[in-house]
């Protein structure tokens, strides 16, 4: 999925600063793609980590310099267990 800022969406209050990005509708699994320039760094992994605490969800951006390219992926739910417990004030040696 490649997403870019729409035409009709310029010049709006709502384009003014920010991007939409398809955070809400986007199903575990799946990614879409921001260019280089698009938005800066910093501010998308904001969007992103806002986005992970607002629907609930896990995204995680990863920087692609190769392609020019940010990705955004909705990645499952992990639930680990440890298998042993460790008191950190027990001394090991």
């Amino acid at each position: 999925m490649y997403h870019e800022s729409s035409e009709a969406m310029k010049g709006s209050k709502r384009s003014q600063g920010c991007t939409p990005l398809p955070f809400e509708n986007l199903p575990v699994g799946k990614s879409f793609i921001v260019k280089f320039g698009m938005m800066q760094e910093n501010s998308l992994r904001v969007a992103v980590s806002t986005a992970s605490k607002k629907f609930n969800k896990r995204f995680k951006c990863i920087k692609h310099n190769d392609l020019q390219i940010f990705e955004i992926g909705c990645l499952p739910d992990l639930k680990v267990e440890a298998e042993q417990v460790f008191d950190s004030s027990d001394k090991m040696w």
